[in-house]
């Protein structure tokens, strides 16, 4: 547990020294223990440094903001890691995350007779289920609440590059395949959303590395336990090929090695090697069914004839498919 009593004191003299201004400013890092609440009624808050980490297990410590008190990131890494709570309606984003990831939550509350508990964590816990017969549901990426009273309100999230959301599917991931799910009762139920650019980062357009995702319509907060990215699956029917035979005379037919009906994740290798078991090709990552059967050493079309390849679908050094193909290059 960190000890951070030089802090406290520290924070204590900041505060009293900026009230005149209403504003306070966290330089470092704070921690608040179980059964404990520390209330922010500052007009402005600004995270400049280091993360406020609250007990999230047992009895919970509480970061809570007042109805006026707004906040502002100056250090990318600077925010809440625990709970964050309010006890009013209007708009609010709770700048929570965990360990390096800064996660928030916004909410627009129409209605809220108690208080609302808003806290992120990178997975999600063993206890919620990840199965489902329509949509892959990832490990990663919960946000969670708890309410008291009548809580009613729409719900926004953000992600960043340090989301990694390409690693939520086995596929290359379009952020229009995203789907957004709401947990209750221990079952994930998808709710119509809309996605858009990051209102953080309002320079940036809709993709896996930034954007923003809010449900349509209201809610009633007491309801639902949390959200996460819910992800459609593929029929199951889906046909798997690996092309045999390439023949790259640029006709448009065959010209380059396709694989399709396959989960390919940024761990997945390909590894290509002639008769004499020399690599010619490989790669890393999510096959685009773009290589034309050049070699990786000087970029030229192979000779002709047969070729073994083998295909690691986790990157964890198993082989998980082989086989032979075949370049036709005159």
């Amino acid at each position: 547990m960190p000890q951070n009593l030089k802090l406290i004191g520290f924070l204590s003299v900041l505060l009293s020294c900026t009230s005149a201004v209403a504003q306070v400013s966290f330089f470092g890092d704070l921690y608040i223990g179980g059964g404990k609440e520390v209330h922010v009624a500052f007009d402005e808050t600004f995270f400049s440094g280091g993360q406020i980490k609250t007990e999230r297990k047992g009895e919970k410590g509480i970061l809570s903001f007042g109805k006026q008190s707004k906040w502002e990131q100056l250090e990318e890494g600077s925010f809440v890691d625990g709970v964050v709570r309010i006890y009013h309606e209007g708009d609010f984003t709770f700048p929570v995350g965990e360990q390096t990831v800064f996660s928030p939550l916004s909410l627009f509350l129409k209605k809220n007779e108690g208080f609302v508990d808003v806290a992120y964590q990178n997975q999600i816990p063993l206890l919620y289920p990840t199965n489902n017969s329509t949509y892959e549901i990832p490990k990663d990426h919960f946000w969670s609440w708890e309410s008291a009273g009548a809580t009613e309100g729409t719900v926004q999230i953000h992600w960043t590059p340090k989301h990694q959301l390409q690693q939520l599917s086995y596929h290359h991931l379009d952020p229009n395949a995203l789907r957004l799910g709401l947990l209750s009762l221990g079952y994930w139920n998808r709710i119509p959303a809309h996605f858009s650019k990051n209102l953080f980062f309002e320079d940036t357009p809709l993709s896996v590395d930034f954007g923003s995702v809010r449900i349509l319509n209201p809610i009633d907060l007491s309801e639902f336990q949390g959200l996460t990215f819910l992800i459609e699956k593929e029929p199951s029917t889906a046909l798997k090929l690996i092309s045999q035979i390439i023949t790259p005379n640029g006709d448009g037919i065959n010209d380059t090695w396709k694989i399709s009906g396959y989960r390919f994740t940024e761990r997945s290798r390909i590894f290509i090697y002639n008769h004499g078991r020399e690599q010619v090709y490989h790669f890393e990552g999510l096959y685009q069914n773009d290589w034309d059967g050049s070699s990786e050493n000087n970029g030229e079309i192979l000779k002709q004839g047969s070729y073994f390849y083998t295909i690691d679908w986790e990157g964890d050094s198993r082989i998980d498919l082989e086989g032979w193909l075949y370049i036709k290059s005159n």
